[in-house]
């Protein structure tokens, strides 16, 4: 299956670039990349700090920049350790599938994120940025910009559900505090973040502001959280957080369904 066809993420423009050949079938535990793509796993003796360049203008079908199964920190010296001086992030990278940014698909995976930004990243199906689509994984944001990422990229052919900045599978956790920012993200449902039976907590000044759900008839455009029976997911605000100038057909700043 090689895809080559035209796309559009936030008004950039990638028309048949570097091409890609991907198997038919996939299997747990097997990523495909091409170009460039930064590669994370959980047998790494060292996950990768990404403190001084940018993972830039790369293509997969899973995760355009980063495929995870272990853990990665944006920001960091080491794990426990803010660079101040990080000003890079994750830009215009593209997923065929899922995770424009980031694909994470581990267990009890962390991703840590003090700043910089993940940025005019795409998705064909869910999650612009970010997919924790592992179990018991957390995305930690304390500062930083995700921001201007979007997910369901033009196709009727697609059958994904939303998450333009991010997207959470069951079980999985984002939490926003500090000064993080969450917004002009976009997708058919849940904007901002799509929970799928998972988990948001916010806290300090985070925000999820200026984020849309694309969807006519589409859910929350800051935040969606759809919770099935027999499972759990949940919505936590604290501090001085915020959603705010969020758009959508259903719940502009929050939509919850179940």
């Amino acid at each position: 299956m090689e895809w080559d066809t035209p796309f559009n993420v936030m008004g950039y423009s990638w028309a048949k670039r570097l091409p890609c050949t991907f198997p038919a079938t996939y299997s747990p535990g097997i990523g495909f990349r091409c170009v460039s793509s930064v590669w994370a796993s959980s047998s790494d003796s060292k996950p990768p700090q990404i403190t001084s360049s940018s993972a830039c203008s790369n293509y997969a079908a899973f995760g355009g920049g980063i495929y995870n199964t272990g853990n990665v920190y944006i920001g960091y010296s080491d794990a426990d350790t803010v660079d101040t001086s990080f000003a890079g992030g994750i830009f215009y990278n593209y997923s065929y599938y899922q995770g424009g940014a980031i694909y994470s698909a581990g267990s009890s995976s962390v991703i840590k994120m003090s700043g910089g930004s993940l940025a005019y990243n795409g998705a064909r199906s869910d999650g612009g940025a970010v997919r924790l689509g592992g179990s018991s994984e957390s995305f930690v944001m304390t500062g930083g910009t995700v921001d201007h990422n979007v997910s369901n990229t033009g196709s009727t052919e697609n059958t994904g559900n939303g998450g333009g900045g991010f997207y959470l599978g069951a079980g999985n956790t984002l939490t926003l505090s500090g000064d993080a920012v969450v917004s002009y993200n976009s997708a058919w449902s849940g904007g901002g973040v799509y929970l799928n039976d998972a988990n948001l907590v916010m806290s300090g000044a985070a925000a999820v502001s200026a984020n849309s759900s694309t969807l006519e008839s589409g859910y929350g455009g800051g935040v969606y959280l759809n919770v099935d029976d027999g499972y759990s997911g949940s919505f936590i605000m604290g501090g001085t957080s915020v959603v705010y100038q969020n758009s959508a057909y259903n719940g502009g700043g929050l939509a919850v369904t179940g």
